[in-house]
């Protein structure tokens, strides 16, 4: 409901768009009124209110971000698990719409791939990127040789010919691949939503590094993918992709692996025991002129300049 476009508005009238009751006190000094009529200061009049409404302003945009979550890295000489599939973008909001959120888990380490995130509008997706694919490795589960498996980023690969999983467009990138002995770092790094992982050889294997973005208002990295593990089982190990991504671990003791942090949607690392994936993340940003206030499950609900920011770390949904 909103005030009358032309003609006289009465305090009745103004009081009720208000929520309040119709017969309350009310003077043109009232900060209710003065921010319905958008006027703060200064003089003004009835006619300041014309159109004007205390609900939800449609249409309006939509802003999203959102996340899968990571797979996991493998054991003893295991490579890192790539990230989750990382999808931005923006819809026109009209009202009476249901957004349903779905947040994917993060992969168990050795085995694992990520789980898809959903966004979703009265049963028609918007967005749904991949989960990440889990790294390789000589633990009786994956063969010595082996293509690393392909996610919204790449898990890396295990061994001298092997390959990394690929990534896809857009989401994220490839793993890195294997290296042949006698190197200490024989496994590739998962693959990010930024960089691709990297590749076995003769100095500690990274994950690719995750992507940025400013949807909080607050440039924050997610993303990253694992490190590869060392067949060494000293202190020195690959580091995660930056957002996230598990540090690797070494053979036999030492440093072990680490998992991908959660609600990142970043990696695990490979090596020791290996490490689970992080789970993913879904951020809904709307003008807060045009934000409803209804929504379920338990979302973080901020707010940024002109925006209000609904951050969901497990599956709920938003009513426009």
């Amino acid at each position: 409901m909103a005030l009358p476009s032309a003609g006289a508005i009465s305090f009745s009238q103004v009081n009720t768009e208000l929520g309040r009751s119709s017969t309350q006190n009310l003077s043109m000094s009232d900060s209710g009124l003065r921010t319905l009529f958008n006027d703060t200061s200064g003089a003004i009049s009835m006619s300041s209110g014309w159109g004007k409404s205390s609900g939800p302003s449609y249409p309006s945009n939509l802003q999203y971000l959102v996340i899968a979550g990571g797979a996991g890295g493998s054991s003893y000489l295991g490579s890192g698990g790539g990230a989750g599939g990382m999808l931005e973008g923006t819809r026109t909001v009209d009202a009476s719409r249901t957004y349903v959120v779905t947040v994917g888990a993060g992969g168990g380490h050795s085995s694992g791939n990520g789980n898809a995130s959903n966004f979703t509008v009265n049963g028609i997706v918007i967005s749904n990127p991949t989960g990440g694919g889990f790294g390789v490795g000589n633990n009786g589960i994956q063969n010595n040789v082996q293509i690393g498996n392909s996610g919204g980023s790449g898990g890396g690969s295990y061994w001298g010919g092997s390959v990394g999983g690929s990534g896809i467009a857009g989401q994220g990138h490839a793993g890195g691949n294997g290296a042949s002995a006698p190197t200490l770092y024989r496994s590739g790094g998962g693959g990010g939503a930024g960089q691709a992982g990297g590749n076995g050889g003769n100095s500690p294997v990274n994950g690719g590094n995750g992507r940025t973005s400013n949807i909080t208002g607050t440039s924050v990295t997610y993303a990253g993918g694992g490190a590869g593990g060392t067949y060494s089982p000293g202190t020195v190990v690959g580091q995660g992709g930056t957002g996230g991504g598990g540090h690797g671990g070494g053979w036999g003791g030492g440093v072990p692996s680490l998992g991908g942090q959660v609600n990142t949607g970043s990696g695990g690392g490979g090596g020791g025991g290996g490490n689970a994936g992080g789970s993913g993340i879904v951020f809904i940003k709307v003008p807060t002129v045009s934000y409803s206030g209804s929504y379920s499950g338990t979302p973080n609900v901020s707010t940024s300049g002109a925006y209000t920011i609904l951050r969901f770390s497990s599956s709920g949904t938003y009513i426009s």
